[in-house]
C-alpha cells in the first residue's frame, strides 16, 4: 500500500484554526487526530476537531502515541480508529 500527502507547514498564533479548510482542500471527509496524552498543550485535539467539524470533516482521536515516533505505536492508532491513510 501507498500513500502520500502534500507537506505544508503553517507557523503561529492560531494556525490550528486553518486545519479544516486544509483537509477540505485535499477532499478529506474523515480524519484521525493522533497524540500523546498532551501534558504541555491540554485542548489541542479539541481545537483540532472543533475546525475540522466546522468544515463537515468527521474526526476520531487517538491519544496512545508514545513521544517517539514509531511505526509500531502509529500502526495502532491506524488500525484502532479504522484510518483509511497515514502520515507522519
Amino acid at each position: 500500500m501507498s500513500f502520500g500527502c502534500p507537506n505544508v507547514v503553517y507557523f503561529g498564533q492560531a494556525q490550528l484554526e486553518r486545519l479544516g479548510a486544509e483537509a477540505k482542500n485535499l477532499g478529506a471527509s474523515r480524519a484521525l487526530i493522533v497524540t500523546d496524552q498532551e501534558p504541555g498543550a491540554p485542548g489541542l485535539s479539541e481545537q483540532a476537531r472543533a475546525a475540522l467539524a466546522g468544515e463537515g470533516i468527521t474526526a476520531r482521536s487517538y491519544a496512545g502515541v508514545n513521544t517517539e515516533r514509531r511505526w509500531p505505536t502509529s500502526k495502532r492508532a491506524w488500525r484502532h480508529n479504522g484510518a483509511a491513510g497515514l502520515t507522519w
